[in-house]
């Protein structure tokens, strides 16, 4: 319920939507073939024979075995590496001309549309409000809401295709190798989840902890002669040094989750690049794989190692984006004093 909410106050950008996704799921396909090339280049050079048995698409294989010598073999893979890397790059740009304009269009949306309802809404409601409860819901709540809408959703989707692209492109390559590497994702995903919620809860103290702080000293700037007129400025400077005290202590525990976390997936990170070349050293000794292949797959086995590691920070924004979305539906679930045409009337009693 509350999920169907939050994605109805994007209604009207579904078009938008859909192509941004479109657009990254593009970006991830033609991303995974990258490795490829190399594969087929170092293939090419090992055999002297441009008949390689690798997984691009069939129109550049033709292109590309339609070379005379070695030589020329390898320009046509030079230029059609070139290709896709200016097609990727143009689409790219285009992508994120999308994205931009659609949280940038969204966000505009929704400030009208609550401002719009705001000024509607009847004097019994304005004089219960609280002004700077509004102005957070119309200006960070929405920012909030918009940045998971345009932004992380979409984040989702290229964190989806790049799994789905990796794991299809190596397991063309090594059906092993991709189960091994999977395996472990679930520890990452895990682990990040853990992460970003706890980080969340440590960093709101911090921010909480940083405004104490910065009050006893805009408290002291402004009354600083009243403190020395009173010469209370042992008392003030131990109160300062309190807060600053608890602010720092805090920023250190951050700082230590921090190092710990991302030194920790950094590590599984390359145990996971090293199992990929066990594999492929066994790979060999078997005849089943090559260089190549290997090269191959230390390129690809990224596609399913960094993407999980974002996945904390996204349920973490989910989190915060449904609580600012409920703070904006509160207010658009007011009725309107104009809604029936003004022909509302007041229920008066009296004799």
């Amino acid at each position: 319920m509350r999920t169907r909410k939050l994605f109805s106050l994007g209604k009207g950008f579904t078009v938008l939507m859909i192509l941004a996704a479109l657009l990254t799921i593009f970006h991830q396909m033609s991303y995974s073939y990258i490795p490829l090339f190399t594969q087929y280049l170092i293939k090419t050079l090992e055999t002297k024979n441009p008949n390689q048995v690798v997984n691009l698409p069939s129109f550049v294989v033709t292109f590309i075995q339609s070379a005379g010598t070695l030589k020329t073999v390898i320009l046509y893979i030079a230029i059609s590496l070139l290709l896709l890397q200016v097609l990727r790059f143009l689409m790219r740009f285009f992508e994120s001309w999308v994205k931009g304009y659609l949280l940038e269009k969204m966000a505009e949306n929704m400030r009208l549309r609550a401002y719009k309802h705001i000024q509607s809404l009847d004097y019994t409601f304005h004089n219960k409000a609280d002004s700077g409860d509004l102005i957070q819901r119309v200006t960070s709540d929405i920012d909030t809401t918009t940045s998971f809408l345009a932004q992380r959703t979409l984040e989702i989707v290229g964190l989806l295709a790049t799994l789905t692209f990796g794991a299809y492109q190596l397991y063309y390559i090594n059906p092993t190798i991709v189960w091994v590497t999977l395996g472990l994702t679930p520890i990452s995903a895990i682990a990040s989840i853990i992460y970003f919620m706890n980080i969340n809860k440590l960093y709101t103290k911090i921010e909480e902890e940083e405004s104490q702080m910065m009050t006893v000293i805009q408290e002291n700037l402004s009354g600083s002669k009243v403190v020395r007129a009173f010469a209370n400025e042992a008392f003030e400077i131990k109160k300062l040094e309190e807060k600053n005290s608890k602010f720092r202590n805090s920023i250190i525990k951050a700082n230590k989750i921090i190092a710990i976390f991302w030194g920790s997936m950094d590590f599984l990170g390359v145990i996971q690049y090293l199992i990929v070349i066990g594999f492929g050293i066994q790979g060999i000794k078997q005849g089943t794989m090559d260089a190549a292949d290997i090269i191959a797959a230390l390129g690809l086995v990224g596609m399913l190692i960094w993407p999980i590691r974002g996945l904390g920070r996204m349920i973490n924004d989910y989190g915060k984006a449904l609580v600012a979305s409920d703070r904006l539906n509160e207010i658009f679930d007011q009725h309107s004093e104009y809604e029936h045409d003004g022909t509302q009337t007041p229920d008066i009693h009296g004799s």
